[in-house]
């Protein structure tokens, strides 16, 4: 599956979970972990200094396994899970991946309601069938701390991903940081950033071979990556910035942006916060592997392999600020309200004053029924016809639920989640 690139912007935060591993069973009465792969789905819950990984049951909701990767635990490792991993020369720090997707308070706004990262982007974080979670190690090499990405196992264990690279007497060392692991292909990504030249590069390493290869230029302060689980497409993002005015926004602009793609069409676009309009750009030539950053506030690639298309302003009347969460259909997006409503998209229709035309008319459906319960955070399944998400009651009983993605159904209850595990949020399911 081709990958491309993009701006977006995410940050952390979250309450963490206390919960263990679970155990299985195995012969001769000893225990061992249960691994995070298997039937089922994946749930996380984001710590400050801790990240939990539950594997539940599709068919009641039960905990099959759980991982908790704590940096307290943190320790370099003689004997790496990955064939081509390697041991940490000597580990300094270590950065858990950010996994926050809590609401953020503007000072000249007020709240809006976009997440730092959404649902179903935070699988990229996690290795199922190795029951691993990548993270961003510092390590001492030469007496030169270097910035490199590495994999980190519930009992704590930290191994280095990539080849160790000394800085010459001419130049420092690169740093290399947010790792991700595509399920589709199975290959992992991460940034590498020379800091002498000012170029941001993605990089995709072959687990199985520890082949690296270059996947092009994300462009100036990109520093994250985001793997689309549905379509494929990869996106550069930048990084959350405080501002030094304390009466102006609490985050850099391009923060109320969100970012999605169509699986089929090879169209990507962003949805704008602030005034609902939502960018079109095409990929020209074929499939571009990675697109420069746009540089303005809009998040649209200025250069590069795409073609931006004019179609914009869909905010609807009595729609508010919703946001964008990720595409269900070809020129459907699905919205993080609680009906998860699906805006459908006619991409002839183009406006050519995007800040002064009319608004690009869509076309309204809505997934679920109206009731009074809290429905958050939904995940498409591998095959996009069905959508699991958390939904509360008005007691604050927390289950989880599927339904399917066209609509017309009522939601089924999988089971609930109770106790730590009423926080966690789906992230990947089979």
């Amino acid at each position: 599956m081709a990958l491309f690139a993009l701006l977006v912007v995410t940050a952390c935060g979250d309450d963490g979970s206390n919960a263990g591993e679970a155990e299985q069973e195995v012969s001769g009465g000893s225990t061992e972990v249960a691994p995070l792969s298997g039937d089922g789905f994946l749930a996380l819950a984001c710590g400050e200094d801790s990240i939990t990984v539950s594997r539940f049951s599709r068919e009641d909701g039960t905990v099959q396994a759980e991982h908790v990767f704590s940096v307290a635990d943190a320790v370099a490792t003689d004997e790496p899970v990955l064939a081509h991993s390697r041991p940490v020369e000597s580990l300094q720090s270590v950065e858990l991946p950010s996994c926050s997707t809590e609401a953020f308070e503007d000072t000249i706004t007020g709240t809006l309601p976009i997440t730092f990262d959404q649902a179903h982007e935070l699988a990229a974080l996690v290795l199922p069938n190795e029951s691993l979670l990548l993270v961003t190690i510092v390590e001492e090499i030469d007496g030169t701390e270097t910035t490199t990405v590495g994999a980190m196992s519930a009992d704590g264990g930290v191994e280095a991903l990539l080849p160790a690279d000394a800085p010459s007497g001419f130049s420092s060392a690169t740093e290399k940081k947010s790792p991700r692991y595509s399920h589709a292909d199975g290959g992992l990504y991460y940034v590498e950033i020379d800091h002498g030249t000012e170029t941001h590069t993605v990089k995709t390493l072959d687990p199985t071979s520890g082949e690296v290869r270059d996947l092009g230029d994300c462009g100036m302060r990109c520093e994250r990556l985001i793997i689309d689980p549905q379509s494929g497409v990869l996106f550069g993002t930048v990084v959350v910035q405080d501002t030094e005015n304390p009466s102006g926004p609490a985050k850099i602009s391009s923060f109320y942006n969100r970012h999605f793609a169509f699986t089929e069409s090879g169209i990507a676009g962003v949805f704008q916060m602030r005034d609902g309009e939502i960018s079109l750009s095409e990929g020209l030539e074929g499939d571009p592997a990675v697109v420069p950053a746009g540089r303005s506030n809009n998040g649209r690639p200025s250069e590069g392999a795409w073609e931006h298309l004019k179609f914009s302003r869909t905010a609807s009347s009595g729609q508010g600020l919703p946001r964008a969460l990720f595409a269900v259909g070809e020129y459907e997006l699905m919205l993080d309200d609680n009906e998860f409503t699906v805006w459908s998209l006619d991409p002839a229709e183009e406006v050519e004053e995007a800040f002064f035309g009319d608004p690009a008319p869509v076309v309204l459906r809505q997934i679920l029924p109206g009731s009074d319960r809290t429905n958050e955070h939904p995940v498409l399944s591998p095959e996009g016809d069905q959508l699991l998400f958390r939904s509360t009651d008005s007691a604050g009983k927390v289950s989880w639920f599927s339904v399917p993605a066209a609509g017309g159904e009522e939601p089924v209850e999988i089971g609930t989640a109770e106790g730590e595990h009423a926080s966690m949020i789906p992230i990947h399911w089979w």
